[in-house]
């Protein structure tokens, strides 16, 4: 009985071995090289596949690395800048590149984080992903706080500062920093610059920062300009307080678009708006802002307005010359038409009156109408319509496990250091010579036999080394039970 126990545990041990090894083989390994440290991010080459292998600290100089239009993985692995210099974002440019499944947060020192703005023209740009460029950005959560507001001419995103040359696409994106701007500023994207032939493409994307943008604000996109192609936005929702302090304009989703005028769309569809939107300028002439999106310029493109809801009550601010507020769309110029517009199931919470007082000209869920235009805008939905249409832009952040507050991410960089200047050495080289061996000392050393020493996981390592190990205990035992059997043998005889 004892001979057929240690057999049996003898090949339990070897095959469980052998399964564990199996099982290593299927996990498939990640794609392209993998960056451990702050070195290895700033050394990506232009058309590369990487994966972040850990957490990562970029602290001091960082030279970000230019025209990326590669891929990197981060693994859920997240980049942690503290104290760190950088200009315009971790990338510059972006050029049809896939960044996926990363984290980018601040470190534990407030305002550590010094943003450069990278020129571009006479604008400046500046996003904690990259200033600007195209691609996919995938599953990327920020939360770095951005503050331009001193450049007149700085548009700033809480992950891209503008799309350009490119189309550009988000998706389950989040961003938890606050974003200050000279001009333009947005949740996600700052702004949409001059591309023609191109769209932005912003879905299931969340907003928790405060946005400011002196010209214009944005919830989730600050500005589409330069007659591009058009901007969809779906199922996004933004919580950040959103203001404007030039009197321009201020949106809880879009605060201003210009689509092309041949085939230029811009399509805003159950969106969610609980954040409280206004204008911080009372001297300002005017005052532009809405719980959804604030200013179409048309020039013969179509507007999709379907299913947004805004619940946060916008109010009428006392001392403006000028004022438009409502819940949903605030101005629409350039000639919008009734054929070009598709609007829908909309509602907002009604503008809050000043003094119980109300402006009918500038009150309402919506711009005023006319015939020339279209009706049934200003119409408001029951709550059961809320719930239904609301309940599309929750679904997918309740899988994400994302509420009202911004998610707390946790990271671990113990250990990394500032990145350091490289090293000079002015030493000239040494031109020492060892002495050549002697015959005799040649012929000692080589009739000394070679040792070599196999690894420690043997060639395959891991595993395969255990196999070996397991195969001779399992040998010392057949040998054991072997020699217990003869000598029962020859005490019987």
């Amino acid at each position: 009985m004892k001979k057929l126990t240690a057999l049996l545990l003898c090949l339990l041990l070897t095959l469980g071995c052998f399964s564990l090894s199996a099982l290593a083989e299927d996990a498939p390994a990640p794609e392209g090289t993998p960056i451990t440290d702050v070195y290895g991010l700033m050394e990506i080459e232009e058309d590369g596949v990487y994966y972040l292998a850990n957490d990562i600290l970029v602290s001091g100089d960082y030279e970000s690395p230019v025209d990326f239009a590669g891929t990197l993985d981060g693994q859920g692995h997240t980049i942690v800048l503290s104290n760190a210099e950088i200009s315009g974002g971790l990338f510059n440019n972006l050029k049809g590149a896939t960044i996926k499944n990363l984290n980018i947060v601040e470190g534990e020192e407030p305002n550590s984080l010094m943003m450069k703005p990278a020129s571009n023209g006479t604008d400046y740009l500046a996003g904690a992903l990259a200033d600007c460029g195209y691609g996919t950005i995938e599953n990327v959560t920020v939360d770095v706080n951005i503050d331009v507001s001193v450049l007149g001419m700085a548009t700033a995103g809480g992950v891209i500062g503008a799309m350009q040359d490119g189309a550009l696409t988000l998706v389950n994106c989040v961003n938890a920093g606050n974003v200050s701007a000279g001009r333009y500023g947005g949740g996600l994207v700052g702004l949409a610059l001059n591309a023609v032939t191109f769209n932005l493409t912003v879905e299931q994307c969340v907003n928790y920062g405060t946005i400011t943008g002196k010209y214009s604000a944005g919830g989730i996109v600050g500005q589409n300009n330069g007659n591009s192609l058009g901007v969809a936005i779906r199922r996004c929702v933004n919580y950040g307080d959103v203001s404007n302090s030039s009197g321009n304009q201020a949106g809880g989703i879009l605060a201003f678009g210009k689509p092309a005028s041949s085939g230029g769309i811009i399509e805003l569809s159950n969106n969610i708006n609980y954040g409280y939107i206004h204008n911080t300028n009372i001297e300002a002439d005017n005052c532009q802002i809405a719980g959804i999106f604030t200013r179409m310029n048309c020039g013969g493109g179509t507007l999709i307005l379907k299913g947004n809801v805004n619940y946060n009550a916008l109010e009428l601010q006392d001392g403006y010359t000028a004022q438009v507020v409502f819940g949903i769309l605030s101005v629409a110029t350039g000639g919008l038409q009734k054929g070009n517009c598709e609007i829908e199931n909309n509602y907002s919470v009604p503008v809050k009156p000043i003094d119980g007082t109300t402006a009918p000209e500038a009150v309402g869920d919506a711009a005023p109408l006319d015939d020339t235009t279209f009706a049934g805008l200003n119409e408001k939905y029951a709550e059961v319509y809320v719930e239904q249409e609301g309940q599309i832009a929750l679904a997918w952040m309740q899988e994400a496990g994302l509420g009202k507050e911004a998610p707390v991410i946790d990271y671990d960089v113990e250990g990394q250091e500032e990145i350091k200047e490289p090293e000079v050495t002015t030493d000239p080289p040494s031109t020492t010579e060892e002495p050549e061996p002697s015959d005799e000392e040649s012929q000692e050393e080589s009739s000394e036999p070679e040792q070599t020493t196999a690894p420690a996981g043997g060639e395959d390592g891991g595993c395969a080394s255990s196999i070996g190990a397991v195969s001779t205990i399992a040998m010392v035992g057949l040998v054991s039970i072997i020699g217990v059997a003869l000598k029962k043998k020859e005490k019987q005889y």
